[in-house]
């Protein structure tokens, strides 16, 4: 499959709302060792795809759809990253269900005290992300489900029950 034809697809499928859908093809395509990074499950692969720069010299960060391109050839070392994922973790985060550490900038992450906001941004880092996927995966007995299986029930779950989902229906 073409690669535009293939961003262009993931685009439309997950609605990433990417406009610039030429331009990210050209920053995959410019990527060295793509097939034998995505292969490995590299982390900052994610952001490399994630960082377009724009005619209008901005720069768009893309991390949610990086990451589904990503999941897309490897799905079981790509855990998604968008909106509905990140509020069952603000979620587990704020009722304390999340392993704490303590926030000291800029350098130790020993245990953690973060803020809800910057838990939040935290998890932009995809590193970050994958190590609260896969202790959700371990502490909600979920190990055995694969990535795509977990991502469907908590994308189902939330729109099915909206604001009423409730964490402690995990459990």
């Amino acid at each position: 499959m073409a690669l535009l034809t293939k961003v262009k697809l993931l685009n439309l499928f997950y609605s990433t709302s990417i406009q610039a859908t030429n331009v990210v093809t050209e920053r995959i395509m410019s990527i060295e060792n793509i097939d034998e990074r995505l292969s490995k499950g590299d982390p900052a692969l994610v952001h490399e795809i994630a960082k377009v720069n724009l005619s209008n010299d901005k720069t768009r960060n893309n991390y949610s759809f990086a990451t589904k391109y990503c999941a897309y050839h490897q799905p079981h070392l790509y855990p998604i990253y968008d909106s509905i994922v990140a509020q069952v973790f603000m979620r587990l985060f704020e009722k304390g269900l999340l392993p704490k550490y303590k926030y000291s900038r800029p350098t130790s992450e020993e245990q953690n005290i973060f803020t809800k906001k910057d838990f939040s941004e935290k998890l932009k880092d995809y590193s970050f992300f994958c190590y609260i996927y896969e202790y959700f995966k371990k502490e909600y007995d979920l190990v055995e489900l694969t990535n795509r299986q977990i991502d469907s029930y908590l994308w189902g779950a939330f729109k099915i029950a909206g604001g009423n989902f409730r964490i402690n229906e995990l459990a």
